[in-house]
């Protein structure tokens, strides 16, 4: 089952609205906003994996997801005080590919549905409608903000 199939069984069973948009495939969340009819940047749900560097040498590395508004940039030293950590760094894409899945620009954020512990800025759920890529560059679903808290 593809990650996009699990996420409409996930939304399906919990019997919450959702729409699914087809479009040309994008990359980057200012593409994503270009073609989603009436989403803003804001709405976009820009999921991002990291790499947590916790000081301690192991063969094992540890990831988590952030999942900010489309508009936003990463604050690294915020996410890495919050998690007490010595460092956080982006993924690469060869490791989001073996952790998710998917290729970066597709990444939905369902980080859950990959293991991952799943960090949400809170200003992305207070809008009415957001939007994320749901695995696949050219599928883009769109649910309730408050309905993905």
């Amino acid at each position: 089952m593809t990650l996009f199939e699990k996420i409409i069984q996930l939304l399906k069973e919990s019997g919450v609205w959702y729409e699914v948009l087809e479009h040309e495939p994008v990359y980057t969340s200012e593409q994503a906003a270009a073609v989603r009819p009436d989403i803003s940047l804001r709405q976009g749900a820009k999921a991002m994996v990291l790499t947590i560097n916790n000081g301690q040498m192991t063969n094992g590395k540890s990831y988590v997801m952030v999942v900010l508004p489309g508009d936003m940039k990463m604050d690294y030293r915020k996410v890495t005080k919050f998690l007490g950590v010595k460092d956080v760094t982006l993924a690469s894409p060869a490791e989001v590919e073996q952790v998710v899945g998917v290729k970066i620009g597709a990444v939905s954020p369902f980080g859950n549905l990959s293991g991952l512990p799943v960090l949400v800025d809170k200003s992305l759920l207070e809008n009415s409608v957001i939007a994320f890529n749901a695995g696949d560059h050219s599928k883009t679903v769109a649910l309730g903000g408050a309905t993905f808290a």
